[in-house]
């Protein structure tokens, strides 16, 4: 089986080089002709173009940021050229309803699609470790769980195509949450004169350990605007997504969103 792979980003770099790693004969593309350079050097193929890749490969995984990303690369490249059989999988964090919509124009194609968002980072992607959830038909997650089993654990299967998009948009409101709840008793702490070394001591071992304390140092020293724009994105996926189910988010949101404008402000001094 012949695997394509496209977004070799901070995230999906490490998961094409566990597929690599994984025994599969790997076809990669990318829009930057130095990242394209660096993966020739690691002896993987590398396509001259997205169709090009497409039409060789059984299957197709996108790692890319935006929807319009995704929609373009599918509609104008990877279906035109794909062998029919084929499998496309959207690792990205984009609305489900984008996935469910490539979905059908996939399968007028004869050409299946999985949404398959992952969490966890380039950490655990380069550990084998990330959690990759999957929405599709059972079919085609069978044909592609051994794919994904070389860089992710957990792998959860939770039905129909756009499902994993829902509950991936749903984990990283929550994240982000954890995130500004941490900032802020990080805040509160300093007030008070403690040292932020004892702050963390407490939260990483009471009842308020979450991610958000593990991983905000981390966020503020090397990847807050980045990590703001990504944020943002989802959020706005979040609140899309509330509005159509009715579930009232506000209070979660304007927290969140709070919190990436800090962390997108450059000039604002953060803890």
């Amino acid at each position: 089986m012949k695997v394509g792979f496209i977004g070799l980003g901070l995230q999906g770099a490490p998961i094409a080089e566990r597929i690599a790693l994984g025994g599969y004969d790997l076809s990669v593309w990318a829009r930057r002709k130095e990242v394209r350079d660096d993966w020739a050097r690691k002896n993987v193929t590398v396509a001259d173009s997205p169709g090009e890749l497409s039409s060789s490969c059984d299957v197709v995984g996108l790692c890319v940021t935006a929807d319009a990303d995704v929609e373009q690369l599918v509609t104008d490249h990877i279906l035109p050229s794909a062998k029919p059989g084929s499998l496309i999988i959207v690792h990205s964090t984009v609305a489900a309803e984008t996935c469910v919509r490539l979905g059908e124009l996939a399968n007028k194609a004869n050409v299946s699609l999985l949404d398959a968002p992952v969490s966890g980072g380039d950490e655990a992607a380069r550990a084998g470790k990330l959690l990759v959830l999957v929405g599709g038909d059972t079919g085609s997650y069978e044909r592609a769980l051994p794919i994904m089993s070389t860089f992710g654990n957990p792998i959860l299967y939770l039905g129909q195509l756009g499902n994993a998009l829902k509950m991936k948009i749903i984990n990283n409101l929550v994240f982000t949450v954890n995130l500004a709840a941490a900032e802020h008793a990080l805040r509160l702490g300093q007030a008070l004169g403690m040292p932020q070394e004892n702050v963390r001591a407490v939260l990483l071992n009471g009842s308020a350990r979450s991610m958000g304390v593990e991983i905000l140092p981390t966020v503020l020293a090397n990847h807050a605007a980045h990590a703001a724009g990504l944020l943002s994105k989802d959020l706005g996926l979040a609140s899309e997504l509330s509005a159509q189910l009715r579930v009232p988010s506000d209070g979660f949101l304007r927290v969140a969103n709070d919190l990436c404008a800090r962390l997108s402000d450059v000039e604002n001094e953060l803890i």
